[in-house]
């Protein structure tokens, strides 16, 4: 994403304020899709955490969720140690209150050649996407359930 830019016209169908009162947990918030996802979730009133393995790509969008209004938390996670996903949940939880709704939206791939892919870069991947996947749900979930079942968790 280049300048930060609101969010484009075709999101005009919402409210402005459409998310007010959440808040949002996206894991690879720092770049891409992630970002991109933060950005227009705090376009439309929500508060925003991103997290990822590097804080340089996530200063940024959270400065950018703060200038929109909304509070913001930047921390580092891997989402394949289940350990370092728990301290991220209490991170959120603890700058921001609750989590509300959680994007999974980590990933990992690499451009080669299905021949060419490594053992370990193959653990890579499927550790990311799918054990993140569920250490974050796990973590995060366990704090909506606490919360009477109230929150919204996309994988």
């Amino acid at each position: 994403m280049t300048g930060f830019e609101p969010t484009p016209p075709s999101t005009e169908l919402f409210a402005d304020d459409l998310l007010s009162g959440e808040t949002a947990l996206i894991t690879g918030g720092g770049t891409g899709i992630g970002e991109e996802i933060a950005v227009a979730m705090a376009d439309h009133g929500a508060d925003v955490a991103v997290a990822s393995r590097e804080m340089e790509h996530l200063e940024p969008v959270a400065d950018a969720v703060r200038e929109r209004g909304q509070d913001a938390c930047a921390t580092t996670v891997d989402v394949r140690d289940e350990d370092r996903v728990d301290e991220m949940t209490e991170t959120v939880l603890d700058e921001l209150g609750e989590i509300t709704i959680l994007v999974n939206n980590a990933g990992a791939n690499f451009v080669t050649p299905t021949e060419e892919l490594s053992a370990n870069g193959w653990r890579s991947v499927v550790g990311t996407i799918l054990d993140g996947t569920a250490y974050c749900t796990f973590s995060v979930g366990e704090h909506m359930i606490d919360r009477e079942g109230e929150g919204t968790i996309l994988a």
